[in-house]
Order: structure tokens, then C-alpha cells, then sequence
């Protein structure tokens, strides 16, 4: 089954790139749209994100509306209600990670503005930690893209963007949000677009005593949740200057305080000896310069990024200091090179290590993308990157796509791309318990994938619909065992993951009624093909904590000012980390509606809106032992000028 699923999809890829030889027309301007996902084949000019290198990739591009509906939570809610991708919670609120394509939190990089923020100690991301608020756009870009996004790309990119305001004047933007459990959420934004220069200055404030009630089986009783109060606080500033239609200067600052209080395990609800707390503290400054010049598009930015944590009375700290230099060019009509440098220099301030320790990172890359012909795309990308004391991996990815249709009614899209990608080990891996772990390899993956998206347009509807099978094998895979009164990191394990996506959105208009439903499905087989020994019982089983099948689905409705919207979400089972403990699936259902209300002529916008969370009231489980909400509700007030 292994060598069929990677000859299907060899045999795809050099499909793909086969016909090339064989069409001649002029180049593809044209973007082409899918569900929540764009697949690029764009050539425009301005330097861009690196997604648009990566012909034969699968993309899903938050939805606007969705994005407005859950704009007063966190990434955590839109992340797991729209998209395939799955997000492990520590109990409601409380730490999230996610996992792209059977892969590790550790093995998503999450970008803001094209900067990595993962945590540099433990290589993941917090989801609770980033207000949905603050973006303008959210990305997820499955698949091992070592080559474009560098460092940890080993299952896929999450991507966040902020923007200026498109149209001059001055907008504003304010929302008062409450729900069950004393939650509260203010947030406001103030934009100022002028000919030369804009403005964005964002603040919020959150709030939850999060004292829900659930059955507790340790204590054969329902009960109220202890010790799970949070709230955070964020401002987010922005300042971009137009010198000249051909430069553009930006500054943003972006500050976060999160306090919360670490929810216990249904056992330990009632043990106030376990109660703990935990504040974080995250600062970043992001400085970029673009310039249009005769012979390239350039561009170089510098950032600074602060992460401090308390926990108890010990801290882990970092400092990163960061730079970027590129330039794009049109070497002629068809073929665009972008070629970069990157260098980062990091001081961390941990207990665990020792005293002195600093680490210097850094990236080489040459991206080069190939509009051959109206339905032909390909690309190829290079990268090498620098660790102190490490050797990552030269990291090559190549891709192509081609319209198999290209008519008015139907669009029919064939692609296939393959990628290396590496992942060094964190700072913990290589100097915790002041020991330098100097033996640990980067982890590695070769991932193959390939798809079809097709799209029906007709006069009453519009269907598009997307399919991906992809096969992602990651060696020396990193993990944590004890050796003697210690425990250490080694490389140990070789891990398959592969599985299968499929998207469709339906749209359409009865009358005055806009109607439309989405849906999405993954199903991921990975598993330990190699593991610490010939005997390891866990060789060919499901990694822990992963489900094999997921899925949304959600319908919505709007007429004139009104809207509405009802989705389901099914989680299947996982198991405890040994394997004994059998954490059931689980399906959701959310709903939500609103009316906007226009005031004087339309320039006010007064929106009331309500949703109802955990609609069937289910008892669930995203970490075994760690209680979450069962039904629960939120109204909110936005007011738009």
C-alpha cells in the first residue's frame, strides 16, 4: 500500500511536469479561488509572501465572515471549527497546540507578517495566545515547505497578516462581547489613511472567570470548574509611510500579557495544594522597507521579539534579534527569482541553563517561479540554512500545476509538489538542565502530495471542490527519555504520516437570500515505522494524541442585514500516550446569527450578534482529564464608522 499510494503520486508529479514540454501559449496572470483556499499561480508585481512560490500546494485562506464571527476568541476556535487542521486543548482556554497532517505542534511554524514566532525554548505555539482580532488574515499552508518558510515547516505554515486601511479617511472599529462564565471581551481598532501614511492602533481587553460546570468521575459528581480564571490584555501598533509610489516604510509593535490560572485535572479540581498560575509576556517590533526599483523589487526589514513566562518563581526568557534582506526580479515574461538572506541571533534568560548561552540562526534561499504558459505553472526553491553548532539540510522543494479545463462553466486543476524540510532541535532540546545535548540531529521530511481542485460555475450556483493525498516521512524524530535521574532528548524514531483532504463549498442565491455550505475532511494515518528498538511496542501504531479522521461542516444563511450560520465539527478518537487510555470522538455544533443596523446613511454600522456554543450540550474531552465547556453562549455588539 506504501510503494502504490508514493508511485500514484510520482507518477502524478511527473505527469504534471511532463505536458509542459508539450503546451506554448503566454503566461498566467489569474488567481484561482478554493473553498476557504487559494491555490497561486500570480504573477503581479510587489514583493510577496513566499506562498505564491509553492506551485501545487494546497492553501485555506480564512473566510472573512467566519473570521468576524469569532473575532472576540482566540486562533483556536476558528482554527478547529474551520479547517482540517487539529488543535489539542489542555482544557477551555488553556494551552493549544496544533498538528498539521499527523505531525507535531512543534512541526507548524506560525508566521506574523512573514516573522517566526514560534516559542524558541519548546519550538511550538500557544493558539490561546493569538486574538483572532488583530489579523486581517489567517493562512494554513499544510505540507512540509522547508524550503520557503525555513526552520520547523515540517507539517505546514499557519500565516498571520496585518494590513493598512484600502480606502483613505478614518474608520473605527469597536466590540463589546459577553458570555457564559463572566467572559468579556473589548476590543477596539482606530485607522487613519492618509495619501503618504496610515495609522492602526488596536487594543483589547479579555476576560473569563471560566467556572463552568462539569461531571467530575473522580468525585462521582457535577461540580464547578476551579483554578481556570485568565485574562489578557494586547495593544497592536502600526504606522506605514509612502515616501514615493515606488518605496513603502512600516513600523509595528505588538504587545501581549496573558494571566492565567492553569486548569487541573477533573481529579485535582478539589486539591487546592495543586492550584498554579502562569504569566506570559510577548513583545515584538517589526521595521520593513520596500522599494520598487528599475532592475528589482527589494526589501529588508529588522525585528526585535521579546517572549518572557513565569511560572511559579522561575522564568524562561528570550531575546531574538532578527533580519531580512530580498529582492524579486522578472528575469523576462514568464520566469520570476526571488533570492533572500536571513540571520537571527538569540539570548535566552532560562533557569535551566547555563549561564552565557546564545545561539545564531540564519537562511540562504533562492525561490524561482515559472508561469510557462495559460494553464502550465512550476516552481522550484532552494534553501540552506545555519545553526550554530548544527548542519540542517540542504532543503529543495519543487511543484507544478496544470488546467487540465479551463472554460467558463468548469475548471479542472491538476498538482503535485515535493519538499524537504528540517526542524533544529529547541533551545530546551539542546541546553536544558545545563547539559549542551551536542549528539541531537535536525529532525528531517520528504513530503510528496499531490491533488485536483475543480470548480462549476453556473448561473445559480457555484460549487468548488478540492482533493489532496499526501505521504510526509520525518526521520530522527526528537523525543524526551530518562537516563538515570534525568531525563534527555535523543533522536529516535522514524515516522509515515500520510492521509488524504478533501474541500467543497456550494454558494449560491434564492431571491434576496445568499446561501452557501462548506465542509471539509482529513483523515491521517501516522504512524512510528522505526521506533527505539526492534522490540518497541508503539511500531505501527497511531501516534498518541493525534485522531485519524476529522471534519466540519457549516451552512450559512444572510438576507438583507440578517445572517445566520449552523456548523458541526467531529473530532474521532485518540489514544493516551501508552496507548491504555481510549479518548472518545466527539461531534459539535455551533450557531450563530445577527442583524446589522445602518445609521445615518449607511456611514454607521451597528452590528448585534449571538452564538450558542456546544449546542447538544456534549460531555467531551480534548485531553484526557481536562474538562471543557459543555453548552455555552456569547452576544456581542459591534459598531463600525
Amino acid at each position: 500500500m506504501k510503494k502504490r499510494l508514493l508511485f500514484h503520486l510520482i507518477l502524478l508529479q511527473v505527469a504534471v511536469w511532463g505536458g509542459m514540454i508539450q503546451t506554448h501559449a503566454q503566461t498566467d496572470t489569474s488567481l484561482y479561488q478554493l473553498n476557504k483556499a487559494e491555490v497561486s499561480a500570480i504573477r503581479r508585481v510587489g514583493v510577496s509572501d513566499m506562498q505564491r512560490y509553492s506551485i501545487g500546494g494546497t492553501v485555506y485562506r480564512a473566510d472573512s465572515v467566519n473570521l468576524a464571527v469569532l473575532r472576540h476568541t482566540s486562533l483556536t476556535d476558528y482554527i478547529s471549527q474551520y479547517t482540517p487542521v487539529y488543535i489539542r486543548e489542555n482544557g477551555n482556554g488553556m494551552m493549544a497546540t496544533a498538528s498539521l497532517r499527523g505531525t507535531s505542534s512543534s512541526h507548524t511554524t506560525v508566521t506574523w507578517n512573514g516573522l517566526t514566532i514560534n516559542s524558541l525554548t519548546m519550538g511550538q505555539t500557544d493558539f490561546s495566545h493569538l486574538p483572532t482580532f488583530f489579523f486581517d488574515e489567517v493562512s494554513v499552508y499544510p505540507g512540509g515547505e522547508g524550503a520557503l518558510y525555513g526552520n520547523g515547516a515540517i507539517g505546514g505554515t499557519i500565516s498571520l497578516k496585518t494590513e493598512p486601511q484600502k480606502t483613505e479617511g478614518i474608520s473605527t472599529d469597536i466590540q463589546q462581547t459577553v458570555g457564559s462564565f463572566t467572559h468579556t471581551f473589548t476590543g477596539g481598532k482606530f485607522l487613519v489613511n492618509k495619501r503618504k501614511w496610515s495609522t492602526k492602533t488596536a487594543a483589547l481587553y479579555n476576560y473569563n472567570k471560566n467556572n463552568f460546570g462539569f461531571y467530575n468521575p473522580e468525585d462521582r459528581k457535577h461540580e464547578k470548574q476551579h483554578n481556570a480564571s485568565y485574562h489578557k490584555f494586547g495593544i497592536l501598533q502600526e504606522i506605514y509611510y509612502r515616501p514615493s509610489q515606488q518605496s513603502t516604510l512600516s513600523a509595528k509593535v505588538w504587545y501581549m500579557s496573558f494571566y492565567r490560572e492553569i486548569q487541573p485535572m477533573a481529579q485535582a479540581n478539589n486539591n487546592r495544594g495543586s492550584y498554579d498560575t502562569i504569566h506570559d509576556r510577548n513583545f515584538i517590533a517589526l521595521l520593513s522597507f520596500n522599494h520598487r526599483a528599475d532592475w528589482a523589487q527589494l526589501s529588508a526589514s529588522a525585528a526585535y521579539l521579546y517572549d518572557r513566562q513565569l511560572f511559579q518563581k522561575d522564568v524562561i526568557a528570550t531575546n531574538r534579534y532578527a533580519g531580512r534582506m530580498e529582492a524579486e526580479k522578472y528575469l523576462f515574461r514568464a520566469l520570476t527569482v526571488k533570492i533572500g538572506g536571513y540571520a537571527e541571533y538569540i539570548v535566552p534568560d532560562v533557569h535551566a541553563y547555563q549561564s552565557g548561552v546564545s545561539e545564531w540562526r540564519g537562511d540562504v534561499y533562492a525561490l524561482l517561479l515559472y508561469n510557462i504558459t495559460q494553464r502550465w505553472d512550476a516552481s522550484l526553491n532552494l534553501r540552506q540554512s545555519f545553526v550554530s553548532e548544527l548542519n540542517p539540510p540542504f532543503t529543495p522543494s519543487a511543484g507544478a500545476s496544470y488546467k487540465l479545463l479551463d472554460g467558463a462553466t468548469h475548471q479542472l486543476k491538476l498538482r503535485s509538489t515535493v519538499s524537504k524540510s528540517f526542524r533544529a532541535p529547541t533551545l530546551n532540546d539542546r541546553y536544558w538542565n545545563d547539559n549542551k545535548n551536542s549528539d541531537l540531529k535536525p529532525e528531517t521530511g520528504v513530503n510528496i502530495e499531490g491533488g485536483a481542485d475543480y470548480t462549476l460555475q453556473t448561473p445559480l450556483f457555484v460549487l468548488q471542490t478540492q482533493f489532496t493525498v499526501s505521504q510526509n516521512r520525518i526521520d530522527n524524530w526528537i523525543r524526551w527519555y530518562p537516563r538515570g535521574i534525568i531525563w534527555k532528548p535523543m533522536n529516535v524514531n522514524k515516522v509515515e504520516a500520510k492521509g488524504v483532504e478533501a474541500s467543497a463549498k456550494l454558494s449560491g442565491a434564492i431571491g434576496k437570500t445568499n446561501l452557501s455550505i462548506s465542509g471539509n475532511y482529513a483523515y491521517v494515518s501516522s504512524k512510528i515505522i522505526k521506533g527505539v528498538s526492534a522490540t518497541d511496542p508503539n511500531v505501527g501504531a497511531q501516534l498518541p494524541l493525534l485522531p485519524q479522521h476529522r471534519w466540519n461542516i457549516s451552512a450559512d444563511a444572510a438576507y438583507k442585514k440578517t445572517f445566520a450560520q449552523l456548523g458541526f465539527g467531529y473530532t474521532g478518537k485518540t489514544y493516551s500516550t501508552d496507548r491504555n487510555i481510549v479518548i472518545d470522538a466527539y461531534t459539535l455544533a455551533n450557531v450563530s446569527g445577527g442583524y446589522n443596523f445602518s445609521i445615518a446613511d449607511g456611514k454607521h454600522t451597528l452590528s448585534l450578534s449571538g452564538r450558542i456554543n456546544n449546542l447538544f450540550n456534549k460531555t467531551y474531552q480534548s485531553v484526557m482529564f481536562f474538562a471543557m465547556t459543555k453548552r455555552n453562549w456569547n452576544i456581542s455588539l459591534r459598531y463600525i464608522l
